[in-house]
């Protein structure tokens, strides 16, 4: 197993693509949601939840978090994890935090707001300018246990044949819970 998961959503260019590629493997995914696109876009937001794992990214995607006082940065959290729960009607459990930045303010807020913090074993890179053939080639490199980072856009494209590659080595997509707790 290893467990796909997707940042920076919801996309309507790109995420109906990425449920669809997931849909034909049986596969299930982790996505980060980021709660002012998920307000915007709240029928995309609960078609994601339908299937998948739902976990925060943030109000927005901006990396200030690691700044604010433990404080602040629980109150900020919670109150879009509660924005987050209203939309897909279920509990939030998960956060990564926007670029990776974290800090010991940042770790703290996480605890105080009740979340959990993840990261990922493999980083595709795909959010910069990297070719779909440089962010599959990254994700041939998953193996049982792994964490990969996909963005929604533009791995849409390539994840069918991400997808592929995993199955002919007989691994599959779950979500970051269900590898998490078959650990």
């Amino acid at each position: 197993k290893v467990a796909l998961t997707f940042d920076d959503g919801p996309i309507p260019d790109a995420t109906p693509a990425v449920l669809q590629a997931l849909a034909s493997q049986q596969a299930r995914a982790t996505f980060f949601l980021l709660v002012d696109r998920a307000e915007a876009h709240p029928q995309l937001t609960r078609q994601i939840a339908a299937q998948h794992e739902v976990g925060l990214h943030g109000l927005e995607h901006t990396p200030w978090l690691t700044l604010r006082s433990p404080e602040a940065g629980a109150r900020e959290l919670r109150d879009a994890r509660a924005r987050l729960e209203a939309i897909i009607e279920r509990p939030v459990t998960l956060y990564r935090p926007p670029f990776g930045a974290v800090s010991p303010r940042l770790y703290e807020s996480v605890r105080r707001a009740g979340l959990q913090l993840v990261w990922c074993s493999v980083r595709t890179r795909d959010g910069g300018r990297v070719s779909p053939a440089a962010v599959r080639d990254r994700c041939r490199r998953a193996g049982p246990g792994d964490i990969v980072l996909l963005h929604e856009q533009p791995s849409q494209s390539i994840l069918p044949a991400v997808l592929d590659d995993l199955a002919a080595r007989g691994l599959r997509s779950v979500t970051v819970g269900s590898l998490c707790t078959s650990v």
